[in-house]
C-alpha cells in the first residue's frame, strides 16, 4: 500500500476535476506502488481509495516517460483531483507475474547453454498465468532440447540462488559483455541490472522474487516458430505448471480408456490400433479400386458413336477426386474417343472432359470444348488439349451438356 495523491483525471479522453461513480477513467498520482506495462511485463491491477471511494485499477499503462496511468471503474463515490487515495496492487497477481518475470530470465540462459550463445531475445510477455520468450533460432527444437531446458531452469530454481539488483551507467555496461542487453530497447544514461548468482545478468526494469526457489517449478507449455528464424516457448510455473502436469494426466488417461488399454501399455495398444487402421485402409483402397474397374467395365456399354468418334456421358456416383483414375481407366479400354463424367452433389456438379491422344492430333481439344459445356452448367471450367474439368451450380444442365458435347463432336467430323 502507498499513500498517494490525484493529480490528474481523464475521462472520455478530456481532462477534469472529478470522476463520478460509474465513469472509466484514468488516474495520474504523484507516488504509485503500480507497475506499468513495459519490458513485456503486463501492467498491475488493484484499488485505489479513500474513506468513501473506490476505484478499480484494471490496467496500468506508460502513456509518457515517468508518467504512469491507472485504468479502470470508480465503482463507488467520487474522486476529485487533489484529494489523498491509498494506493493498492493485487498482491497474489504481482507475486505470480513476478515469478513468471525471473522464469524468464533463467529460460533465456538455459536456451543459451542447450542451443548455444547465438540465441537473443526477440520479445517477451509475462503475465500472471504464464510467460511468452520469442527467440531467433533456425530449426524446430527437439524434445530432447526441450527437456534439457526445462530441467537446466528448473535445477537452478531449486538451487535457490540469491537474486540482486543494482545500477550501472550505459557505459559501463558496454564494458561487460556478459550482461544481455537487447536491440531496440531505449536505455536511460543509468540502467538498472538484474543478476542471478553469476549465471545471469540482463538489463531489466521488471519485478522479480529475491530467491530464485520462490519459482517452485517451470514446464514448457508450447513451442513453435512465430516468423522466418524466429521461435516462440510459452511456459508456466508453480501452480499453473502443476496444472498443465494434471491436464496432461487427464488426456493420457482419456486416452486409455478410449483403447481400453492401461496407461504403461498404452503406446502398445497405439501401435496395433494404426496398423489396424493401415490395414482397413489398404482393404478400403483396395475396394474402391475395384469398384471403379467394376464400374469402368458397366460404362462401356454405354458407348456411342457421333461419327467415327466413339463418346461416352455418364453421370456417375463417385467421389469427384475419383473422376480422373475412372477416366484414365475408361480411356484405356476404349482406347480412341471422348468421355464426359459427371458427378452431382446437391446443387453442384463437377464435370471432367478426357479426349483420347489420336483425337487431340486431329485437333479435337478437351480444354476447348469445356468452355462451352461449361457454361451450360453455369459454371467455369480449363485444363489441357486431353483433359479438362468444370465445376457449375446448375445439375439440371448436365444432360443439355451431354447433348451439347456431341453436337459440337458432329460439327468437328463434318469439317
Amino acid at each position: 500500500k502507498t499513500e498517494s495523491t490525484i493529480k490528474g483525471i481523464i475521462v472520455g479522453g478530456q481532462l477534469v476535476d472529478t470522476m463520478e461513480c460509474g465513469q472509466e477513467g484514468l488516474i495520474v498520482l504523484d507516488n504509485t506502488p503500480f507497475y506499468a506495462e513495459k519490458g513485456g511485463q503486463v501492467g498491475d491491477t488493484g484499488t485505489l481509495s479513500h474513506e468513501n471511494a473506490l476505484f478499480i485499477v484494471e490496467d496500468c499503462q506508460p502513456p509518457y516517460s515517468g508518467v504512469i496511468a491507472h485504468q479502470g471503474t470508480l465503482k463507488k463515490g467520487v474522486l476529485i483531483v487533489g484529494e489523498p487515495v491509498m494506493a493498492e496492487i493485487d498482491h497474489k497477481r504481482r507475486s505470480a507475474i513476478t515469478k513468471h518475470h525471473t522464469a524468464t530470465h533463467l529460460l533465456h540462459w538455459a536456451l543459451q547453454q542447450v542451443l548455444g550463445s547465438h540465441i537473443r531475445q526477440a520479445g517477451s510477455r509475462v503475465e500472471p498465468t504464464r510467460l511468452r520468450f520469442d527467440f531467433n533460432h533456425h530449426k524446430s527444437l527437439t524434445k530432447e532440447e526441450l527437456r534439457a531446458i526445462e530441467s537446466l531452469v528448473n535445477a537452478k530454481i531449486w538451487e535457490n540462488a540469491l537474486l540482486n539488483t543494482y545500477e550501472l551507467s550505459l557505459e559501463d555496461v558496454q564494458k561487460h559483455p556478459e550482461i544481455k542487453q537487447f536491440f531496440g530497447e531505449k536505455y536511460g544514461k543509468t540502467v538498472r541490472v538484474v543478476a542471478i548468482d553469476t549465471y545471469s545478468k540482463e538489463l531489466c526494469g521488471g519485478t522479480h522474487v529475491s530467491h530464485v526457489g520462490e519459482i517452485g517449478y517451470f514446464r514448457i507449455a508450447k513451442e513453435g516458430s512465430i516468423a522466418k528464424g524466429v521461435r516462440r516457448i510459452e511456459g508456466v510455473i508453480g501452480a499453473e505448471a502443476e496444472l498443465l502436469r494434471y491436464q496432461l494426466e487427464d488426456k493420457l488417461h482419456s486416452i486409455s480408456e478410449l483403447l481400453k488399454s492401461n496407461v504403461p501399455k498404452i503406446e502398445d495398444a497405439l501401435h496395433n490400433l494404426v496398423k489396424e487402421n493401415q490395414k482397413l485402409k489398404e482393404q478400403a483402397l483396395f475396394m474402391r479400386k475395384q469398384h471403379l474397374t467394376d464400374l469402368a467395365s458397366s460404362l462401356m456399354g454405354k458407348v456411342k458413336k457421333v461419327g467415327a468418334i466413339p463418346v461416352l456421358s455418364a453421370v456417375v456416383d463417385i467421389h469427384k477426386s475419383e473422376l480422373v483414375d475412372l477416366a484414365n481407366d475408361l480411356i484405356k479400354k476404349m482406347q480412341t474417343g471422348v468421355i464426359l463424367l459427371c458427378h452431382i452433389e446437391g446443387e453442384k456438379c463437377q464435370l471432367l472432359l478426357k479426349v483420347s491422344p489420336d483425337l487431340v492430333e486431329q485437333g479435337i481439344h478437351a480444354n476447348t470444348l469445356i468452355q462451352s459445356i461449361a457454361k451450360i452448367i453455369q459454371g467455369s471450367g480449363g485444363g489441357k488439349k486431353e483433359s479438362a474439368q468444370a465445376g457449375g451450380t446448375n445439375p439440371k444442365g448436365v444432360i443439355i451438356a451431354f447433348d451439347k458435347i456431341q453436337e459440337m463432336l458432329k460439327e468437328d467430323h463434318k469439317k
